[in-house]
């Protein structure tokens, strides 16, 4: 065992040098491309999406339900104009319930009303509508 640990340094620079320096070009290509696609791939795929919780009618709303969401530690992010709150996507049921908790209204939006209607059954989703003050009047 211990004479193929020793031979191994000179088996492998003999497998290399069989090789022309174009194969060597290519190999390295290959394998710098294959390294880009995989940190990309991670990257892609650890990147945290955000859904719109809701629309404020004042940033004093906002500014209560952001305090909330971060007392809570939930994952959120403010608009440039203070008024629309996105949180992420895994933690959103768990922040309209917190607010729903604090007598803060939700207001949903379109891209939320598919979400919670893909999520549940007709009966549920009216109630659910009712629940989340959709009636509540909101801007988008």
């Amino acid at each position: 065992m211990r004479e193929w640990f020793s031979q191994l340094p000179s088996k492998i620079v003999e497998f290399w040098k069989k090789y022309t320096k174009r194969q060597k070009a290519l190999f390295f290509s290959v394998l710098a491309a294959v390294l880009v696609a995989v940190i990309a791939l991670v990257a892609i795929l650890n990147r945290t999406s955000y859904v719109v919780l809701s629309t404020f009618e004042d940033t004093a709303t906002a500014a209560q339900a952001a305090n909330l969401l971060e007392d809570n530690s939930i994952t959120y992010k403010v608009s440039d104009d203070a008024l629309k709150i996105e949180v992420d996507e895994n933690q959103v049921s768990q922040a309209r319930l917190l607010l729903g908790e604090n007598g803060i209204a939700v207001c949903l939006t379109i891209a939320s009303i598919r979400q919670i209607r893909r999520k549940s059954s007709r009966q549920s989703f009216t109630s659910s509508l009712r629940w989340n003050g959709i009636l509540h009047p909101c801007r988008v």
